[in-house]
Formats: structure tokens, sequence, C-alpha cells
């Protein structure tokens, strides 16, 4: 979609990606708001039974994007947020499941809210950055049964993933630095994890980054998560 355009996609839609390699570029604006009674489905067509997997949504340099009540099922990357995004991006109330990673994200500062990762096999939240000193917000989100919930890498400093009220459930492993111990990969960055579910309280170092859980909940979060 071309750049000054804007894309709406209706409550109730349902997007089937055919070929596994397809791509919907956004290069304008896009606003993809379901309701809880009409959730909008973007997945890979599962009778491909050869490839289980496919699809991607990438957003491009452009004007704001939103995301509410959407679906996003065994796709290659749920939704890419290219490093040329520089505007707003809000996904509220999503679920990304059985994707291969469920959201990657160069751009600048993003908010993510009740949102659900469920079984996606290689990461759920991959965030990698062009820029400095950003800080990602990501509250009421549930993390369960993933490969990977979040792979915090680049080549940028000074960045924070900013997470509260998360439930993390069931996955083989919750966090990940990667790049961080090369020149020109990640430093001076943080994950900072509060009142969270799942995960023990936490102070530690990965080359010059550092991973910290405080007042860590006993017992799941109500309401984290999209809901459905």
């Amino acid at each position: 979609m071309t750049q000054g355009a804007l894309l709406i996609i209706k409550p109730g839609t349902r997007i089937n990606f055919i070929n596994p390699q397809a791509d919907i570029s956004i290069f304008g604006g896009l606003s993809a708001k379901g309701t809880p009674d009409s959730i909008i489905t973007i997945q890979k067509d599962i009778s491909d039974t050869r490839n289980p997997k496919g699809g991607i949504l990438s957003i491009h340099d452009m004007g704001s994007a939103e995301f509410e009540y959407c679906s996003f099922q065994n796709a290659l990357l749920g939704v890419v947020i290219d490093w040329t995004s520089r505007n707003e991006v809000r996904i509220d109330r999503c679920r990304f499941e059985g994707c291969l990673t469920g959201i990657l994200n160069d751009s600048k500062t993003i908010e993510l809210s009740n949102l659900s990762f469920v079984n996606n096999s290689r990461e759920a939240y991959l965030r990698s950055s062009h820029f400095n000193s950003y800080t990602d917000t990501i509250r009421w989100c549930l993390f369960d049964g993933n490969q990977l919930d979040i792979s915090f890498g680049g080549h940028e400093n000074n960045n924070m993933l900013a997470f509260d009220r998360c439930n993390f459930k069931n996955s083989e492993k919750i966090f990940e630095f990667y790049r961080f111990n090369e020149a020109n990969g990640i430093h001076n960055s943080s994950v900072l994890v509060t009142h969270s579910y799942g995960i023990a309280a936490v102070d530690s170092m990965f080359g010059t980054n550092s991973l910290v859980v405080a007042d860590a909940e006993e017992s799941p979060v109500p309401n984290a998560g999209c809901g459905f």
C-alpha cells in the first residue's frame, strides 16, 4: 500500500495467506480495529500442510498504525515494524499464536498492551533497533508456551524494555540478549520487569546490559492477555 494512503481493515475481516512467502507491506496508515464479537483474523491458510507457517504483515515509513482485537495465526512474522516507521504504532487486545515470530519491532518507541503470545515457535517478541535511547512499554500481556518470549538486541545503546503486570507461563525461555558480546551489538540497555508472574526476582548483567525483575507476583496477574 502506497505512502499517504490509509488502509482500514473492518471488524470480522479474515485474511488468509495462500502463498507462504506473501507479504502485505504498508507504507501509509493502517487501522485494524476489530471488536470483542468480531475479531479480525490474519493467518496462514492451514490447508497447505507442506508450509505450515507463512505470511508477513510489514509496516514501513508511514503515518500511524493501530491494531485492536486482531488474531495473527501461523504466520512467519505476525507483524513487522520496520526501522523506517517513525510514527506511532499501537497494538492492543491482540493474539499471536502459532507464528514463527509474533512481533518483530525495529522501530522507535512502541506501546503494547493486553496481548497474548501463545505457542510461537521462535520468539514471541523480537526487539531489534537502529535507534538509541528508546523505551518500549509492554503491559498486561500473556506469554504462554513460546520457545522464547523476548529476544532483545540490535546495534544501538541506552534502550529499555519495560514490562509491567505480565504473566509468563510454560515457555522454554523467557529472555535473551543477543549480540551483546559484539563490538557493534547492544550495549548499556536494560529490561525491567515489575509486578509480573512466572519470573523470579533477579538483577543480572549481560555484558553492559541489565535484566531486573522486581516486585514479582506470587499468583497470575488477573486480566493479562487479550481475553480471547
